[in-house]
């Protein structure tokens, strides 16, 4: 085995220049038994000092794109096979990167390209420390000519571009421009245009649809290369159709690269980064083959609250338990216990529910679930809302534990405006008590649904703060779910089953 591994190495320069010591650090993880390397948990940072901000209104929509599966239930259970080699390792990366990995790890003589993919997971993962060189640059795509001036609307025509700030606020922090977001040109100075976006801070979504409602943003400007910019705004058919039109030489083939991750960035679909890695495999580029499998769809999400209903404008409001004094103005009650009570539940139980009750009726707060999350929207991305329903495994043991029908749950995708760090997103949800809500950060719907049928497994306890926690049975032999999705989630417990028999 070390023999060919070494062969391998020499092959494999030729695509990364890849240290020796890297693929030995590899191999001796694969023979201690490593375990797979799972995406950190998304981290989401307070908010700069708010600016003034303005009801924007709902956006134009990002993409028309016929509308994805509303169920888990739609999408296939079966992964794809494993193998490590054409349209089936291709197949595996899109579908579980997790597992081509495994599989690369257990050849036991790599061909330079596997051993090439195989590094570029470990880099991208984080898995390894290493000094491998960065691929061959890209060609630049730049924009066809049109005249900016003053007043008119242009569009980033760059996967990132730079916003730097104005004159007094130099020293504030740079922000990164998503490709085709929208800029309003106040002026044209030689190479630098300046101008202004809007970036949201709060979204709110209706009880249906994928478009926001309302949305609350503020004004950010700065200048920007004006060569980077647009007089039109990109189509991502139109980029897909002209990255299908490259001639295939090797120029053709790196440009059709550049277009594909262009169309992923804009439309945000699986078809899109299959196109990517599929490109990226002709164009043997290799981080982009791994770029495109790893490639998350979805925002990523924290600090998950549910609220039991709410009075007044939201933006301001106080979010409170029932039985909080002196709460004025606007107000969402958490921590809600409005179950119907059992006959067997102790009288303490049912003289705190009747009391909330009252109070929630008292301050005129009517029942209106409604779900709030902090979103990194710094990247217009969507997030995939995933409803839960919850039942007790048995409702008179005295120690209750609750089952997750998540391999049935219901999916919804909520496009996102260009937004801050930490924006504030709100959207009704069809139910308080019985359902579990999950924001899940993932690849596709598909590896979503493979994660939430994952979970559906296992029993769970209702944690303190909405969040269910693993309850192992003593026959369980470990827990696992898909590494390739993670998730925040907050849930209400579900009415309980009164008729239970005193015997």
């Amino acid at each position: 085995m070390g023999g060919a591994l070494t062969e391998a190495r020499r092959r494999a320069s030729i695509y990364t220049h890849l240290p020796v010591r890297l693929i030995s650090a590899i191999c001796f993880v694969t023979l201690l038994g490593g375990c797979e390397a799972r995406p950190p948990p998304p981290v989401v940072s307070k908010p700069a000092r708010p600016l003034p901000a303005h009801d924007a209104g709902p956006p134009a929509p990002l993409v028309e794109e016929p509308p994805p599966p509303a169920s888990v239930a739609e999408f296939p259970a079966q992964p794809p096979p494993e193998t490590a080699e054409g349209d089936g390792l291709i197949a595996l990366l899109l579908d579980e990167p997790a597992r081509a990995e495994a599989v690369l790890l257990r050849l036991d003589a790599p061909d330079a390209w596997q051993v090439a993919l195989l590094a570029q997971l470990a880099v991208k993962r984080g898995g390894a420390q290493t000094d491998v060189l960065p691929e061959e640059a890209l060609p630049e795509v730049r924009p066809d000519g049109g005249v900016l001036s003053p007043g008119q609307t242009a569009y980033v025509a760059a996967p990132g571009l730079t916003l730097k700030p104005l004159g007094a606020k130099k020293k504030a922090a740079r922000l990164t421009l998503p490709f085709n977001t929208a800029l309003q040109v106040k002026s044209v100075d030689g190479a630098l245009a300046t101008v202004s976006v809007e970036v949201a801070r709060e979204v709110d979504f209706g009880p249906e649809g994928d478009q926001p409602t309302r949305v609350l943003t503020a004004p950010v400007s700065g200048t920007v290369e004006a060569s980077w910019l647009s007089t039109e705004a990109h189509s991502a058919e139109a980029l897909m159709r002209d990255a299908r039109a490259q001639p295939d030489t090797e120029e053709g083939r790196a440009r059709a690269v550049v277009l594909w991750h262009r169309a992923l960035l804009l439309e945000r679909s699986e078809a899109a980064r299959e196109g990517l890695l599929r490109a990226a495999w002709v164009a043997r580029r290799p981080s982009w083959v791994i770029t495109a499998a790893l490639t998350r769809n979805f925002a990523p999400a924290s600090g998950a609250r549910l609220a039991w209903g709410c009075r007044g404008d939201l933006s301001s409001a106080k979010w409170r338990a029932p039985g909080t004094r002196g709460v004025k103005g606007p107000l969402c009650v958490v921590d809600v216990d409005a179950r119907e009570p059992c006959p067997f539940e102790s009288p303490a139980v049912k003289e705190a529910r009747k009391d909330d009750a009252a109070w929630r009726q008292r301050e005129g707060v009517e029942e209106g679930p409604l779900l709030r999350v902090t979103v990194d929207a710094r990247e217009p991305r969507a997030l995939l809302l995933a409803a839960s329903r919850l039942a007790y495994h048995d409702s008179c043991a005295e120690f209750e534990e609750l089952t997750l029908d998540s391999h049935t749950a219901s999916l919804r995708r909520l496009m996102l405006p260009l937004g801050e760090q930490a924006t504030v997103v709100r959207v009704p949800v069809p139910a308080y008590h019985g359902t579990e809500y999950a924001l899940l950060n993932a690849a596709s719907e598909r590896r979503a649904a493979a994660w939430m049928r994952s979970r559906a497994r296992y029993r769970w306890t209702m944690g303190p703060s909405g969040q269910l926690q693993l309850s192992l049975q003593l026959d369980d032999q470990s827990y696992r779910v898909s590494p390739d999705a993670t998730a925040v989630t907050v849930a209400a417990p579900p009415q309980k089953n009164c008729e239970c028999n005193d015997d």
